[in-house]
Formats: C-alpha cells, structure tokens, sequence
C-alpha cells in the first residue's frame, strides 16, 4: 500500500511538473514558435491513433459574411499524401487542404476545394523546399457575400473558386485526422488564426510546451489534441544521441552536406549522424601514412586528401579509382602551422588555412592551397589589423564569397615569450577581393580553450561551440551574422570533461532540422578509448518558455537590486512531504528582519502565499477581519496561483459554485470579484480581465513572492545564484498557503514544490562546482523538509557535511532519512551510512 503511494505521489509530482511547463507557455513571447507536430502512419508504431487538433470540439465557431484561417506549416517530409485540416459550416460541406505527393517525381502539389465537388485549387511547391527548416504561409479566405473562397501562399494569391453559401455560418475546423478522411502530412503547424470581418477572433500560436490543450489567446477557446507533440520540447532539451569508439588513432573530418563524420585511419568509414548508421567506405583503398595527417573528403569528387603537421607532406586518393598520389613538400625549409584554423569547401574544392602556430611563435597568414600545382599560397590579404593568433574557429557564413574567423589566441607581436591572449572578434575575409574585415567581437564569450564554429543558412546564423575552461561543460551560442546579437547561450548539459575539435563543426541536419554538436573526451587514458559525443536539439535551440507578463521585473528579481530580500517564512499545515500527515500549529512565525530587509513591508503593495496568506498595503497587513467572505478570499489565491495563463469563468464556476445555475454563477463570482477589488484597495487593479480570462498582473513597485519564483523559473540559467538563493530563502520549509483549506490547493501545491526543487538542483551545481560545502549541505537539509526522502537532498547534504567534517550531524540526518524512507516504503533502506559515504561520495 505504501508502495503504490509513493507511486502515485511520484507521479503526480511529474504530472504536475509537466502541467506547470505548459501553462508556462501559454504566455510566452520568444521570436520562435515551435508549433505542434502531427504523426501519420509512417510516424507512428501499428495500433496507434494518428494525429489531429480538433478546434471546436466544444461549440461551433459563429461567424457573419466572411471568415480567414490562417497558419503556418512545415513538411517535415514531401511525403505522404493527407490532409492539413477540414472545415465544415452551416451550407458548407467539407473543405479541405491536401498534400499530394504522387503526381510528380520532384513536385508535389497543395490542393484545396470541398468533398465532392470537381473544382480544386491545386499549386505546386518543389518537394526539395519541404524540410524541418522551411516554413510557409498559407491564408484561405470564405467571402459568404461574394460566394468565393481565395487561397493565398506565403502572400501571394495561388488561386479562387466561386461556391454558394450563406451569409452566417457556424463553423467546425478540425487539423489532421478525421475518422472517415483519416490520412494526415508529415507536418507541424502553428500560429492558426481565425479572422472575421471586425478583425483576428481567435488566435491558437501552438507554442505550449506539454498537456493536451492548445489555448486561444484571443477567444479563449480551447483546442484539443490527440497523439500530437509539443515541438517545444524539442527546442529545450538535449539529447546524446550517439557514442562513437574510435579506432586506433582514427582521425576526424566532417562532410557537412549530409550530416556525415568521416573518419580515417588506415581505411575509411562514416558515420551518418541523422541515420544513426555507420557505413564502410570504399573497403579496397588503403590509406597511407593517416597517424598524424589531417584529412579532407570531397564526396563530389569522390578525392581523399591528407596533410601531414603544419605544412609537410601531402597526398591524395581516388576513390573510384583506388589510387594515391603522394606530394613531397616543396618547400626545402617549411614553417610550422601547428593549430592553423583550416576550412575546406568541397563545392569549391577550395582549402584555406588561417593563422598557425611554430617556433614558438603565431601567425597572421591565411593561406590557400593550390591544387592545380599542388603548392601552399600565402595571400595578400589587407584590411582591418589581423593580430599573430592560432587555435581559431573558421566556417562559411552569409557570403558564398568569404570565409569567416573567430577568435584565437595570441599577440600582436606573434612572440610566445610576450604571453598570449584570448581573441574574441569575428572577422569576414572575402575570397575574391582579400579583404579582412572585422565585423564584431563576440562579448557574451569571456574565456576559452577551444572552439569551432558553424553556420545555418536556413536561419541566417552562426553557432559558436567552445569550453570556458578545460574543466567547463561545452556551451554553445548563436548569434546573428549581421549585428553580432546574441540569438541563443547555454551550456550542454551532460558535457563536462569533454572537448572540442575544430574540424568537427556544430552542423544543422538537412532531414531532421536538429542541431548536431560533437565533442570527444577530454580525458581518454588511451588511444583506444578515445570516443565521440553527439549532443543533438531540434533547431533552433531554446531556452525554456519564459511568461511575458513577467517581463516589467527584470530589474527587480533577476538583478536582484532593489529586493535584497532575506525573508523566512510560516511553517504551513499541508507538509509535501512522503511522510504523510503532520501536526502543525495553525499559526506560523516569521523570523524576525531589518525593516530594509523585508520585501513585503518595504513595498507599495506585497503578497505573501509562502506560509500563511497574507496581504500588504503600505508595508500593513490587510487584516483577516477586512474579508466578509472566505470564499472570496480563497478566489483570489485561487487566480494568482493559477495566473501563468490565467483563469478562464467558467473554471472559477466549476471551482466554486458547482451546483449553480449559469445565471446564479456568473452573479456570485462578480461579487466575489468586486469584494476582493474592495479589500485590496490600491492593489485591486492587479486583478484584471483580458481576452476572458481573469489575471493577476503586479506592477512595478508591487511584490509577490510567488511571482518572483516563477521569474526566476523563466530565467532559467540566465537568473543569477543571488535570485535563485532568494527563492530558497523565501521558499523555507516549502509551505504554500498554510490557512487555504481547500482541495484544489493540493495539486497547486505540489506545482511550486517541483519549480522550487528545479531551482535548488540548479544551485547545487553552482556549489558543488564552487566547493561552497555548507551551502550546500544547508540546501539538501531544506529539500529534506519538503519531501523527508527525496535522495538529492540527502546526497546533498552528505556531501556538504562530510566535506566540512561534520560526521556525526550527517549521520543524524542519514539515520531520519532511512526511518522516514523505511515508515513510507515499508522496506529498509538497504545501504549502510558507511556504504553510502564510500559509494555516493
């Protein structure tokens, strides 16, 4: 029985955490929108359902002489054949848009027109333009007073047909699947509009990042799914998506058009990263003299070619015809070009190589390699002052014509015994006319040991990958060609102790549109350990959905300047913890603070939902007495810890006045609202109603401490440790709402205890990282009083004690934790204190 409990808290915990990102989202405001991927029959294992977004699964959408839909689509795959969506009206039988992907081998056509009828509007898009990057327009206009239907792509108008219908219509719109029209594209969709006469009527971006509901920004109307993914999750998470082993002293190229790591020793294979598959390549060439070489694949050409050190020997192989030609250096005396940033172009068949390193000095050369005499040029390059350096980061970029540089290290003088150091610019050298130009310095990058860059030509960006420190995980930032602005920044997680090398640059996969980075161990103890990591994310990488309504509090929480807040908090009756029931004084405590320190009283207007509810109006409680009505009272608790997306009427009806008619429900909760608006005063304007639904918005001045964690959660890793120990300090023993009685507070409660212990698990990286041992210690005890067995707090606080020798207290906190562990699992723990040191240490 306790088994089966802590099953269900488990999972109701992960319920509720992925109910918490989707309303997250709901009112996020990034510049991408991932949208909603539908699956058909190919996607899906047998037995399953396929895909569909039913839109007025609850009602029929009223609409008066005419109507647009409007969204924006990708094809995943030109193939199968199916259908994006079906409307149905009043007079209209079913109207449909459809992929046919079987009239012609390189178009397919996008048809449009009702079931039944012979007239279509058909166009036709190449099939190579349909892939994870591309995305289109599409707007389909219903003039009921004209009796014409216009279908516009991408802004330009494909076609119309007459067809007769009434001038007021109740609409039904669903996307994908259809029980008696079942067959569904490849495809994801967002940002479905619905327009009518007066203007934008409902608005579904599809940007949520998990649930089964879409939600209408504007007309508060929610959509349903079935068997559909959030594509936003797909933006946010990593995943290893491969380990290679690497042979012997196998050496590393990339063949960035398909996705492909070559790799050579004394033969070739490749490994095709969006596949998953290695392959053998040309089984009879044997390559020669490869230890030490590095390599350049030309799959146009079907040419092997291989440079051995900074500039000596040289050879190349026919593939097809299994035949090597070896080049002695033709220089009696070559320089040393150890760590040169090298760029080969197979399209061009153009190698260029930029600075270098030897004889302990660097350099500023950029040299080409002539093939057709089989001779190293140093070009004349001229232009903005280009300091000695080596160990750059070199890609394509905008231009066909250029090549583009970041970064390196070394001097102006080239001179090793000068001491070197860290460029940071990113510099465009044009093929054709030689001219270096610096176009920006790359600020958000402070230190490095090693980086590679790459570039999408779908989106227009660089991606830079590199290591702070040899002991850092691997970060990657994008940013824009143009004006140097910071696009994405994070760090990969899962990436400590690996490095980077140049030759493998971060590369965008043509058949799935995810982000490739590979890394190798840094530390391999042999050649035949030596491995490749393959981190993908589905481009463009984002950070988790950040709510917009939040944004007014940058300077006060993310910076955390005006609110330097050291604030404890109530002990509550509802303890989230596996233990079960708990005795609990009705009243909590505060501890007692500086008035400067205080956060509720040192504003214009504050909230308290940590601990016992309370409300502030110029640094004075609000007295419990000021409430003629409980139930108004816990309304408002109810709306501002519900307010990620806000709370539409009809959940406050079901929430509170269940029984009641309509009539009678829409009469108590406008007294309700109006005695809140009463009690609260100056404050009552942070309850406001937008597009239907009922929000709580705090103002500059106001406080909330609930609105600061969710800040801080929107932050993500941009927050900084400052705000993240602020939420601790505030969060303390974990009680919400101590005096709310009611059980809709359960599941609300378990939400912010998952946000908490998220951002707890992000500072004890910091400390772990900072050897901060107390902080840490003190932050495993405090997740120990929200859940008296969750296994982090307590490794955490192990390693904390034990590091400042403090044996005896962290085996007291082992010994409740195996008590708590054995009351609620009904088994023993089954690890000794000394075992765990030595295991878990």
């Amino acid at each position: 029985m306790n088994i089966l409990r802590l099953f269900f808290q488990h999972f109701k915990a992960d319920l509720c955490f992925i109910s918490l990102l989707v309303s997250t989202n709901l009112f996020a405001q990034t510049e991408y929108n991932a949208g909603l991927r539908f699956y058909n029959k190919y996607d899906f294992p047998s037995g399953h359902e396929y895909s569909s977004l039913d839109i007025s699964w609850e009602d029929p959408i009223p609409i008066e002489d005419e109507v647009t839909l409007s969204f924006d689509f990708i094809l995943r795959n030109a193939k199968p054949f199916g259908f994006f969506f079906h409307l149905k009206g009043d007079s209209l039988p079913h109207s449909m848009l459809t992929n046919v992907d079987f009239k012609d081998p390189e178009m397919n056509y996008l048809e449009f027109g009702f079931r039944d009828e012979g007239e279509v509007i058909s166009f036709p898009i190449p099939k190579a333009e349909f892939h994870p990057l591309k995305w289109f327009h599409i707007s389909i206009t219903y003039n009921f007073l004209s009796d014409e239907v216009e279908v516009i792509l991408n802004h330009d108008q494909v076609g119309s047909l007459k067809f007769p219908m009434l001038n007021t219509q109740n609409i039904q719109l669903l996307f994908g699947y259809l029980q008696t029209i079942q067959d569904v594209p490849s495809m994801t969709v967002k940002n479905i509009k619905i327009h009518d006469k007066n203007g934008l009527k409902h608005h579904w971006p599809l940007n949520e990042y998990d649930g089964e509901g879409a939600y209408d920004r504007i007309g508060g109307r929610l959509a349903k799914t079935t068997n559909t993914q959030w594509e936003y999750a797909s933006h946010t998470n990593w995943v290893l998506y491969d380990t290679l082993e690497l042979d012997m002293w196998e050496n590393m190229t990339l063949n960035e058009s398909a996705a492909e790591l070559i790799l050579v020793s004394d033969q070739m294979r490749k490994f095709m990263v969006e596949a998953h598959g290695h392959s053998q390549m040309y089984p009879d060439v044997k390559v020669p003299y490869s230890e030490g070489y590095n390599f350049y694949f030309n799959p146009h050409r079907e040419m092997l070619y291989g440079f051995f050190g900074g500039k000596g020997n040289y050879f190349s192989i026919d593939l097809i015809r299994n035949q090597v030609t070896m080049y002695p250096s033709k220089e009696s005396h070559p320089d040393q070009y150890h760590s040169a940033a090298r760029y080969y172009d197979p399209d061009t068949h153009e190698l260029y190589w930029v600075g270098g390193y030897g004889w302990y000095t660097s350099k500023n050369h950029i040299q080409k390699f002539d093939f057709a005499v089989n001779k190293w040029d140093t070009l004349a390059a001229w232009g903005d002052s280009f300091d000695p350096r080596f160990s750059s980061a070199v890609s394509r970029g905008p231009d066909p014509n250029s090549i583009y540089i970041f970064g390196g290290t070394g001097n102006k003088s080239g001179m090793q015994e000068r001491g070197w150091q860290m460029y940071k610019g990113l510099w465009e050298f044009d093929k054709n006319t030689l001219e270096l130009r610096k176009r920006f310095d790359v600020d958000p990058i402070q230190t490095y040991s090693a980086a590679a860059m790459g570039y999408s030509k779908a989106l227009n960006q660089f991606m830079i990958i590199y290591n702070s420190t040899n002991t850092s995980p691997v970060s990657v930032l994008i940013l824009d060609p143009e004006s140097g602005e910071v696009i994405f920044h994070d760090d990969i997680p899962g990436t400590l102790g690996r490095k980077i090398d140049s030759h493998l640059r971060p590369i965008i996969g043509h058949e799935t549109g995810k982000l490739i980075v590979a890394t190798l161990d840094m530390y391999a103890r042999d050649e035949d350990e030596r491995k490749i990591h393959i981190h993908t994310i589905n481009y463009p990488p984002m950070h988790p959905p950040q709510p917009s309504f939040f944004a007014k509090w940058d300077r006060l929480i993310v910076g955390g300047g005006a609110f330097i807040i050291a604030a404890a908090l109530l002990v509550v009756h509802y303890r989230r913890s596996r233990m079960g029931e708990a005795d609990f004084s009705p009243v909590i405590s505060l501890p007692r603070f500086t008035p400067e320190e205080d956060p509720y009283t040192q504003s214009e207007f504050a909230i308290q939902c940590f601990g016992n509810f309370k409300i502030y109006q110029d640094g004075e409680e609000i007295p419990s007495n000021a409430w003629t009505s409980k139930k108004a009272r816990s309304l408002l608790v109810f709306v501002l810890l519900k307010n990620k997306h806000g709370v539409t009427p009809h959940e406050i009806t079901n929430t509170f006045w269940p029984e009641a008619n309509e009539k009678g429900a829409r009469n108590s909760r406008y007294v309700a609202m109006s005695q809140i608006r009463s009690v609260l005063g100056k404050g009552g304007s942070i309850l406001v109603v937008k597009d239907h639904n009922v929000y709580v918005d705090m103002p500059e001045g106001f406080f909330s401490d609930i609105h600061y964690l969710y800040r801080v959660m929107g932050a993500n890793s941009h927050a900084d440790v400052h705000s993240k120990e602020t939420v601790m300090r505030l969060m303390g023993d974990g009680q919400i709402c101590h005096d709310i009685e009611s059980p809709w507070m359960d599941d609300i409660r378990t939400e912010i205890l998952t946000d908490g212990k998220r951002v707890a698990l992000s500072l004890s990286h910091h400390y772990l990282e900072m050897e901060a041992w107390e902080k840490l210690a003190d932050l495993g005890v405090q997740i120990l009083h929200w859940d008296s067995i969750d296994d982090e707090g307590l490794l955490w606080a192990m390693k904390g004690l034990t590091a400042e020798g403090h044996t005896a207290k962290a085996k007291s906190i082992f010994d409740g934790y195996t008590d708590h562990y054995y009351q609620i699992i009904d088994e023993p723990f089954g690890i000794s204190f000394q075992d765990y040191l030595t295991e878990k240490m």
